[in-house]
């Protein structure tokens, strides 16, 4: 199912952008810039960010498997766009 993103979805968002984000390739980020890819988006207000973005959000039995933002819907550019490995 393809959904828009609610504030009920952080946590699970959350530990999909952690699992990703762990499963860098330490070529492409050292262990101190995915931290800090890390620490940014546990800093970073989420519900703010729903109230100027659009969110969505592809989910199978309630499990959260995709997750991208438009930033700008006009202009169709994606901010975030996450997928589970």
């Amino acid at each position: 199912m393809i959904r828009k993103v609610t504030i009920i979805d952080q946590d699970q968002i959350n530990q999909l952008r952690q699992k990703i984000i762990k499963k860098i390739s330490l070529d492409d980020y050292n262990l101190l810039k995915q931290e800090a890819i890390l620490q940014y988006f546990q800093n970073n207000n989420f519900y703010k960010k729903l109230e100027t973005e659009i969110g969505y959000v592809i989910s199978f039995e309630n499990k959260i498997l995709g997750y991208g933002v438009l930033y700008h819907p006009q202009q169709n550019q994606i901010t975030d766009l996450y997928v589970d490995p």
